[in-house]
């Protein structure tokens, strides 16, 4: 029986819906403007490869949305579900989960499958096309199909791990916030706990090498709290950001445990090398950009840290709105000079109004 997935894969540029419309079609828009439009779209869509015919689809952001919000009700469930029910709601999160997540990292190989064959005719002298790929990564429909199942299983295989961890993560948000009244608030109420959340399970993905859905994932929980932390960061437990709002946490960086992060607080590189086209040399996680955080570093509100040969050492404190590029020491306090602000009075200024004067 033929798979699935090859079903309906008759040759696009056979296909009228797939053919680059003609010009007179277009007359809204700029006849060079259209050209090049249609030579894009026959680029894209009228390729030898049968593979490829089929895909055009991709990881749905709503998709990555419903699975975000799923894994959490399984790391988290609803304090409203019973005891004896609580068995059967896990099932049902869990099914649903597992059921996009598979679907989803299928999608994922299969369009950055696609993505490398059609740069394929950019490959290097030796044979390698982009991202360090070769011919030999191009996989069999079976074969994605059965990658994305063993990928999910093992990321399911995780959730203990990980929610271990982001329980360690919710405790630092209870011990290190006098405002938080117990961990059921920090749990509701806390974007921090929200993006971290979010990111121990986009990091995983990252870690098994599935494309576009961890930075979506995170872009998700970007959208929702305001938190900006790339899949790619490898951040122990117990990590507090309080308040959160602007913080920004790049690819390459690394955080250790009991680290407390305030509001708009970056984590991030300086300029980028390139090379004589302009094209940048230094790409991806192999390439350090970003600072490391040792253990139990505070960061104030607003302070910018960059470059990937930086280090603040353990127990270090960084002052708010401070820049820094270069290593601070262990159990050092880094902060700014107080600034030169005057105080004026508005007493005679907002003095009553008569009645004359109305």
């Amino acid at each position: 029986m033929k798979h699935p997935l090859f079903l309906s894969l008759a040759h696009p540029a056979a296909s009228q819906e797939f053919a680059p419309r003609p010009l007179e079609t277009t007359p809204d828009i700029p006849r060079a403007i259209a050209g090049v439009l249609a030579q894009a779209h026959h680029k894209l869509y009228a390729l030898t490869d049968p593979r490829l015919a089929h895909l055009n689809e991709a990881p749905d952001p709503s998709n990555i949305a419903e699975l975000s919000l799923a894994l959490r009700n399984i790391v988290f469930p609803s304090l409203n579900i019973q005891s004896q029910e609580i068995d059967q709601y896990l099932n049902e999160q869990s099914a649903i989960a597992f059921r996009i997540l598979t679907e989803q990292i299928r999608k994922a190989f299969l369009a950055r499958q696609r993505v490398l064959i059609l740069e394929g005719a950019e490959e290097d002298s030796q044979g390698h096309l982009p991202y360090g790929k070769t011919a030999e990564d191009v996989l069999s429909y079976e074969a994605i199909d059965a990658h994305a199942v063993q990928i999910s299983n093992w990321l399911f295989s995780e959730i203990p791990n990980i929610r271990n961890m982001l329980l360690h993560d919710v405790y630092a948000a209870h011990l290190g916030d006098p405002a938080s009244a117990d961990v059921l608030e920090n749990i509701l109420c806390y974007p921090g706990i929200g993006a971290i959340g979010s990111h121990r399970f986009a990091h995983a993905l990252q870690n098994a090498g599935v494309p576009y859905i961890p930075r979506m994932m995170s872009e998700f929980a970007h959208s929702m709290t305001g938190i900006d932390i790339h899949p790619g960061a490898q951040i122990e437990p117990g990590l507090f950001i309080d308040h959160g709002t602007g913080v920004v946490i790049g690819q390459t960086a690394k955080i250790g445990h009991r680290v407390k992060i305030y509001q708009g607080v970056t984590l991030g590189a300086l300029s980028f090398p390139t090379d004589e086209s302009g094209a940048l040399t230094h790409r991806g996680q192999n390439a350090k950009r970003h600072p490391t955080i040792e253990d139990d570093v505070v960061i104030y509100a607003g302070a910018t840290i960059l470059g990937g040969e930086t280090t603040i050492g353990q127990g270090a404190v960084i002052g708010g709105n401070t820049w820094i590029t270069s290593s601070v020491a262990p159990h050092t306090t880094v902060t700014l000079n107080a600034p030169d602000q005057r105080t004026r009075s508005h007493a005679q200024k907002n003095r009553p109004v008569s009645e004359a004067a109305i």
